[in-house]
């Protein structure tokens, strides 16, 4: 299970997210939100990027997956919020 989680974090490193990557993150694939929402997580540590999240209501967007059916989305999103 460790193993998994971590070539899944390996495999969302890779991803570029930037503020016109919010639609991921109601992407039908769960890897991809959960990739999605990890890189939020990097981006919003990056104080210019907060107006073009605001802009792009990605808050608004993350909010609904703390609900999602995948364990893996509700935590990275968890994560995103934090």
């Amino acid at each position: 299970c460790f193993e998994s989680l971590q070539r899944r974090l390996r495999a969302c490193a890779l991803l570029s997210f930037d503020t016109r990557s919010v639609p991921q993150l109601q992407h039908p694939s769960a890897e991809v939100r959960e990739c999605a929402c990890a890189g939020l997580a990097r981006l919003v540590q990056q104080r210019p990027a907060l107006p073009g999240l605001a802009r792009r209501d990605a808050v608004r967007r993350v909010g609904p997956l703390l609900l999602d059916p995948s364990l893996a989305v509700r935590e990275t999103a968890a994560g995103a919020l934090r």
